[in-house]
């Protein structure tokens, strides 16, 4: 977003005509801006605020952002004319986070505000996330597999499935192999995650979509 102002740079001597500038005075770049990052990992996205005012000096009053994921970095309280600035945004998208659109606004001392759209992509640690989790089911064994993306193994600190009773569910978890085994899953069934974030431990629950035996896998289990 841009704001601008009309600016007188001359005239032609005795002839009364003014040379009149309608370029744009503040300019937040990009306008917008699309980042792709890891979940429960501190990750940063940069705009500039440009000042193209031939003499007038731009003071930021505050920078604001209307997400709990996205927190307000460094930013110049002032930027000189011709100079430009740097805004910083640090995001954290947690395990039930998702994809994110939202709009960061510069807020000047002048009354004035700029804003700039940004939309952040998380790189899912599953198939399926955020909503569900998807998994192989094995009818030799009677487990349901899930692989969980190598980025996010070590951040594991526990898998359990129940059942839609809330019963438990024999689950094993590999960190190495990044796999989650689930013996015998019936038709229905969650898997809650606990991952390790910077901000503490978040838990992700969601059903899991993988057929199972009792959903028929088109195969019937060993007796």
């Amino acid at each position: 977003m841009v704001l601008g102002a009309l600016a007188i740079f001359g005239c032609a001597a005795g002839a009364g005509v003014f040379f009149v500038s309608r370029a744009p005075m503040l300019v937040l770049e990009p306008g917008t801006q699309t980042v792709t990052v890891p979940i429960n990992t501190v990750s940063f996205a940069e705009f500039t605020v440009r000042n193209n005012h031939p003499w007038r000096n731009a003071e930021v009053e505050f920078v604001k952002a209307q997400c709990g994921c996205f927190r307000v970095g460094e930013f110049p309280k002032q930027i000189a004319s011709g100079k430009s600035g740097r805004v910083t945004l640090e995001i954290l998208i947690g395990p039930n986070g998702g994809h994110v659109h939202n709009t960061l606004q510069v807020h000047l001392a002048s009354g004035g505000r700029l804003e700039a759209d940004i939309d952040v992509a998380p790189i899912p640690p599953f198939a399926g996330w955020p909503k569900t989790v998807e998994g192989d089911y094995d009818p030799q064994s009677q487990t349901t597999l899930i692989s969980i993306d190598s980025r996010y193994r070590a951040q594991v600190v526990l898998a359990q499935g129940q059942t839609p009773s809330g019963d438990l569910i024999e689950t094993f978890y590999d960190p190495e192999q990044g796999t989650i085994a689930l013996v015998d899953p019936t038709e229905g069934a969650e898997l809650s995650l606990t991952f390790m974030t910077p901000d503490g431990e978040d838990t992700w629950t969601g059903q899991i979509t993988a057929p199972t035996a009792a959903s028929g896998s088109g195969e019937n289990p060993p007796s």
